[in-house]
């Protein structure tokens, strides 16, 4: 497409299904020279979704960074939907306890697909300086992002119409109490499905992980699944 002919227009026979995922080949690609497009040939799209709570979860925070770094805040698509990046909000809570600094994920409209990790930050590259960054592309610069005190704080996120999809009030105490320095230690998120503000539910990164996995499944990460159980009690009468 014009001007800079960087972007391609694709119509579709049949009209896209709101719950599918669909994968794009493009097979016998030149450029102008004559070079094929290679094996980089595939992508991923679909429709998105309005997110409800419980699918789009805040899932890591630093919120105490290294000299040099910068904040990050890790999010999760546990639903089984395609999300709009440039649909979804961070914020955080002001000294009157008010929603403040709403900034959109993406100026421009980005997918996040099921199970992925993106993150917010200012500065990505600085980001990929100081941790194992597994998957770059899901990096969201946020100019000016809210801010997020080293003792305590609030990481919430917010859909299009202004609605809380998810709220954590951390506190710096949430770190293993046998980490002397929790610079530069992320709280990651243990089970994504257990409650938000549930201390038990957060631990400071592993050591091993690098004290932080952006863009990737948590290194403290323990699904809680339900069990359906039957338990049956028999009374035995003895006779004396």
């Amino acid at each position: 497409m014009p001007p800079l002919f960087q972007q391609v227009q694709i119509k579709t026979s049949t009209a896209l299904l709101q719950d599918k995922i669909y994968t794009i080949t493009a097979s016998n690609i030149k450029d102008c020279r004559g070079n094929s497009m290679g094996n980089n040939n595939t992508i991923r799209t679909g429709l998105p979704a309005e997110p409800v709570p419980g699918e789009w979860v805040i899932n890591e925070i630093l919120f105490n960074p290294k000299s040099n770094a910068y904040d990050y805040i890790e999010f999760l698509n546990q639903g089984k939907r395609i999300l709009d990046a440039s649909r979804l909000f961070i914020a955080n809570r002001n000294s009157s306890g008010a929603i403040s600094s709403i900034k959109a994920l993406s100026a421009v409209p980005f997918y996040i697909f099921p199970e992925e990790h993106p993150v917010s930050t200012s500065d990505p590259i600085r980001l990929t300086q100081f941790y194992l960054v597994k998957n770059p592309n899901l990096l969201l610069p946020v100019e000016v992002p809210p801010t997020f005190p080293d003792d305590e704080g609030y990481v919430i996120t917010l859909d299009a119409q202004g609605n809380i999809l998810d709220e954590v009030h951390y506190k710096d105490d949430w770190h293993f109490k046998l980490i002397d320095n929790p610079e530069g230690v992320a709280l990651e998120r243990i089970d994504p499905a257990a409650p938000s503000n549930e201390p038990g539910n957060w631990h400071s990164a592993a050591s091993t992980a690098g004290y932080g996995t952006p863009t990737y499944r948590n290194s403290q990460y323990k699904m809680q699944n339900s069990i359906d159980a039957i338990i049956a009690v028999t009374l035995l009468f003895f006779s004396g």
